[in-house]
């Protein structure tokens, strides 16, 4: 297919709708479970054609432009809502098209674990305010009309910390950029530092995936006891500390951490800002996912791209 600056975007839709069941559950399924055509596409395209939509507008009204930029789309939601699987399904979806898509995870923009030690900050982690956001402003900032190739810092979920001397790279020719996570659509008066933009106010477009907080958390807590048995007899495993635990005793300890933290993060800092997402993604049992709900976003504030 041709570079997405030149392709006809109204004809992608279709294009992806036109692609093989076999090669849609290859291409899309996340590493270590695979998905059904029928979730794809009854599920996820929707999802796909409403970014298609807006990313189509997007690069018609920059047509004259000489670097169109990239366009943002962030994806935010709770702790285990699903909005990292959705994110990581949506950008392999769109690239099937021909149209350069990169996934960011807002994880890497957490203050490392010593900081957060240091500032007495480890029971907020993932709160906005455990975030460095203006790296995260400076890199958003960079991604709307990147002169260079642009860099992203990486998380590791074993060692539950950023990673000091690894970093993802986004190539400057880039068409779409997702990044996700749980406090992206915080206002910037939340994340505690004057002077900075919210992440929210770069995006082109905004996403929430609302789950119900039950399914998050039964979903949360199996994934976490999969890691932990996985990893914590593993050299320089943060989950070493649970090495001579059961796994009854490792559950309860997830929901004690739950309730302390993800809960009060979940009530505090993103359902009360869900309304500031262009589009609402409702969650059901199984990972189902409904059809988008276009809402109205304020974008008179937002900050523009320089030609």
């Amino acid at each position: 297919m041709n570079r997405a600056a030149d392709c006809p975007f109204e004809n992608v839709p279709d294009s992806l709708k036109n692609i093989p069941d076999s090669d849609l559950v290859r291409d899309i399924s996340p590493e270590g479970f695979t998905v059904s055509a029928e979730f794809i596409r009854h599920d996820l395209m929707p999802l796909a054609e409403t970014v298609l939509a807006d990313f189509s507008e997007f690069r018609k009204k920059r047509s004259e432009a000489s670097r169109p930029g990239i366009f943002i789309v962030i994806i935010a939601g709770g702790v285990s809502s699903g909005k990292s699987s959705a994110a990581l399904m949506l950008k392999k979806l769109l690239t099937l098209t021909g149209i350069r898509t990169e996934t960011v995870s807002s994880d890497g923009f957490i203050y490392p674990s010593a900081w957060l030690d240091e500032h007495q900050l480890m029971d907020k982690k993932g709160f906005p305010v455990s975030y460095d956001v203006k790296y995260m402003e400076d890199f958003l900032k960079a991604a709307k009309n990147p002169s260079e190739d642009i860099a992203a810092p990486l998380y590791s979920h074993r060692v539950y910390d950023r990673l000091p001397d690894t970093r993802q790279i986004i190539p400057r020719d880039t068409d779409i950029l997702i990044f996700e996570g749980v406090n992206l659509l915080a206002p910037a008066e939340e994340y505690g530092l004057p002077g900075i933009r919210a992440p929210g106010d770069y995006a082109d477009l905004v996403i929430y995936i609302d789950a119900p907080e039950s399914l998050a958390e039964s979903w949360h807590r199996k994934r976490c006891l999969d890691i932990i048995l996985k990893t914590r007899n593993s050299p320089g495993s943060f989950f070493s500390r649970y090495a001579g635990m059961s796994a009854a005793e490792i559950e309860n300890e997830i929901r004690r951490v739950w309730e302390s933290i993800n809960h009060v993060n979940l009530i505090k800092y993103i359902i009360p800002y869900a309304g500031r997402a262009d589009i609402r993604v409702p969650v059901y049992p199984e990972h189902r996912l409904g059809g988008p709900e276009r809402r109205s976003r304020n974008r008179s504030h937002l900050p523009e791209t320089e030609e």
